[in-house]
C-alpha cells in the first residue's frame, strides 16, 4: 500500500493555495467596486461641468456659480482619491496573484514528488511480485 510522508505538508500547500484563490476573488471584487464608485465619479463629475457651462452662459446668480464650482472641486477631489484607491486595487491584486502563482508552483513541486515516489513504489512492488511469482513457479517446478 503506497503511502506519501509528505502528504500533509501537501494538504497545507492545497489549503495555501485555495487561501490564494479566494484572496484574489477578494482583491477582484473590491477592484472592481472601486473601477465602479470611479466610473460614477466621473460622470457626476461631467454632469456638473455641463451644468455650470449651462449656468455661466445664462443669467445666474453668483452664488448658484459658486456652489457648483465648489461641488465640483470637491468631486474631482473625490475622483482623485477614488483613482488612487483603484491603484491601490491593481497593485493588491498583482500582489494577491504573484502569491497564488507561488502557492500553485509550490503545490505541483508536491505533486511531482508524490508521483515519482508513487512510480518508485508501483517499480518496487512490480519487483516484489515477480520475484514472488518466479519463487511459485520454481517451487511448482521441483515437484
Amino acid at each position: 500500500m503506497f503511502k506519501f510522508r509528505l502528504a500533509s505538508v501537501r494538504r497545507l500547500y492545497e489549503y495555501k493555495e485555495k487561501r490564494c484563490q479566494e484572496e484574489v476573488g477578494q482583491c477582484i471584487n473590491r477592484l472592481r467596486l472601486a473601477e465602479q464608485k470611479q466610473g460614477e465619479l466621473e460622470q457626476m463629475v461631467k454632469e456638473i461641468q455641463g451644468e455650470l457651462a449651462r449656468v455661466q452662459e445664462g443669467n445666474v446668480s453668483l452664488t448658484a456659480v459658486m456652489v457648483n464650482s465648489y461641488y465640483l472641486e470637491h468631486l474631482q477631489e473625490l475622483l482623485e482619491r477614488q483613482t488612487e484607491l483603484v491603484t491601490q486595487r491593481y497593485t493588491e491584486l498583482r500582489d494577491a496573484q504573484g502569491r497564488l502563482r507561488e502557492a500553485v508552483k509550490n503545490r505541483k513541486i508536491i505533486d511531482k514528488i508524490r508521483e515519482k515516489q508513487y512510480r518508485r513504489f508501483m517499480v518496487e512492488e512490480n519487483r516484489r511480485e515477480q520475484i514472488f511469482i518466479d519463487e511459485l513457479a520454481l517451487a511448482a517446478r521441483r515437484r
